[in-house]
């Protein structure tokens, strides 16, 4: 169709639209709103994207902080029990824990000097002369 005069009831002709003009002006407008909704959803895509790797980020960071205050305290830990081992390893403590166990200190110690080959103390045989 095409746009035709119609006699207006006030006087004088107006223009009336044919429909398929008006389909085709419509036509013309459904990509642009195409385009916007897709903009709209890459935008809503990449806020998404970023919310939740901000997300992970936090929950890495407290994953992080647990693991450090752990190691501290293993620190804390190690540094003390080397400091009780140093303690029953002085000589005071090993005397201590000897004498509470029944142990003695031995007497002195007198050297035996070994008899050589050369020896008139020794028989033939290899035992005692006497």
């Amino acid at each position: 169709m095409t746009a035709a005069a119609v006699r207006s009831p006030r006087g004088g002709f107006r223009s009336v639209r044919s429909p398929a003009r008006r389909r085709v002006s419509s036509g013309r407008r459904a990509p642009r709103v195409g385009i916007v909704q897709f903009v709209m959803a890459t935008v809503f895509l990449m806020v998404a994207l970023a919310v939740t790797l901000q997300a992970q980020r936090v929950a890495g960071q407290d994953t992080l902080e647990g693991l450090l205050t752990e190691t501290a305290e293993a620190d804390r830990q190690g540094a003390e029990l080397r400091a009780r081992v140093a303690a029953a390893e002085s000589p005071a403590e090993v005397l201590a824990a000897a004498e509470s166990m029944g142990m003695v200190q031995p007497g002195a110690v007198v050297a035996v000097p070994a008899a050589g080959g050369d020896d008139p103390a020794l028989r033939s045989d290899g035992g005692p002369v006497g």
